[in-house]
């Protein structure tokens, strides 16, 4: 059973981006079409072990559905165990990490160093696919130096994989270079398994051309839906009507960033949601006038009604702004105020 076809024709998942997919986030993306969300890549050791940060990392809820739990480990039988102990939290599928390229993942046997030992990754996979029902999915690069794709996923479906997700990049690249799309092309005619493309898709023309380019089940993005949710909204529009998005307004903009800290601040409380929210406001308002100004005035908060009230202030001079520049000029003191000239 292909178990994409009952999220979406056209799947659009948000990746397990460290540092960004907590659950606010997700719900977030999931308000704008990801058809499938999943976890900030999670410790093994720290699942079996039940480490406090690691249960920060899996909080959900049922809103919070379908969901996929990303482990990374390079020990089968502890993979095996965290994989049973989060099934109790009812995610739809567990993805296992074979193409983290940062170093001290890497520097623990994890990750894409499991790239040089396809022999362990097997193991891994079995061992799991032994320990749960759920669907098993993996996520690979390219290789370590060299492009190894083919081989590895072929002996990660015979080994009894459900899905993989190819970043084609090596492990060496990081995220520097281009992505070379051909390799999931090849790897989705070499294997029956559902691929899930991945990589240097920014925005929604680039998922249409994922699509049509490498003939994936689905495409997962990662870096460009931050501070950008509407790259699914965006992506799907096209892909399902042939639609040409625009633009995001910068007021639809600062309201959903304005709409993320609220959710944060219910999440984590005000202060942890305050600072969290720093890079997430980078993220949302790039590219728009005074960014600059904004962000040297939101680190000396520390209140959410405070930075709320700041990005409701910083709306209305947009708004200024643009009638000044469109009209007389008048509140061209008002915006030099505000920003500190």
């Amino acid at each position: 059973m292909n178990f994409l076809q009952p999220y979406t024709r056209y799947p659009l998942m948000l990746a397990p981006l460290a540092g960004w997919s907590d659950k606010v986030f997700r719900l977030i993306c999931r308000e704008f079409g990801a058809s499938l969300c999943f976890t900030e890549m999670v410790s093994a050791e720290g699942v079996v072990r039940d480490n406090l940060a690691t249960r920060h990392l899996l909080e959900s809820d049922r809103e919070d559905r379908p969901l996929g739990i990303q482990l990374f480990g390079s020990d089968p039988g502890v993979l095996a165990a965290a994989a049973k102990k989060v099934v109790e939290l009812a995610p739809d599928v567990i993805d296992l990490n074979f193409g983290c390229p940062v170093k001290k993942v890497v520097r623990q046997g994890s990750g894409a160093a499991l790239l040089q030992d396809i022999d362990r990754m097997v193991g891994i996979v079995r061992a799991v696919k032994d320990a749960v029902t759920l669907p098993v999915w993996v996520k690979i690069r390219s290789g370590w130096n060299e492009d190894v794709s083919l081989d590895v996923c072929q002996r990660l479906e015979e080994a009894g994989v459900d899905g993989i997700t190819v970043h084609p990049r090596l492990q060496a690249m990081h995220f520097k270079g281009a992505a070379d799309w051909s390799v999931i092309k090849k790897v989705k005619k070499a294997v029956r398994v559902p691929v899930i493309g991945n990589g240097d898709v920014g925005d929604w023309r680039d998922a249409k051309r994922m699509f049509d380019e490498t003939g994936c089940d689905a495409v997962m993005i990662g870096r460009a839906a931050r501070g950008n949710p509407w790259i699914f909204a965006q992506s799907r529009e096209h892909l399902e009507y042939g639609t040409m998005p625009g633009d995001i307004p910068a007021d639809e903009r600062i309201d959903i960033c304005t709409q993320h800290l609220n959710m944060a601040a219910e999440q984590f409380g005000e202060r942890k949601a305050v600072k969290l929210m720093r890079k997430h406001i980078s993220h949302y308002l790039k590219g728009l006038p005074l960014i600059s100004e904004l962000r040297a005035q939101l680190l000396l908060l520390e209140k959410k009604s405070d930075v709320a009230k700041k990005l409701e202030e910083y709306k209305n001079i947009l708004g200024e702004k643009t009638t000044s520049a469109a009209n007389t000029g008048d509140n061209h003191d008002r915006i030099s105020s505000w920003a500190g000239e």
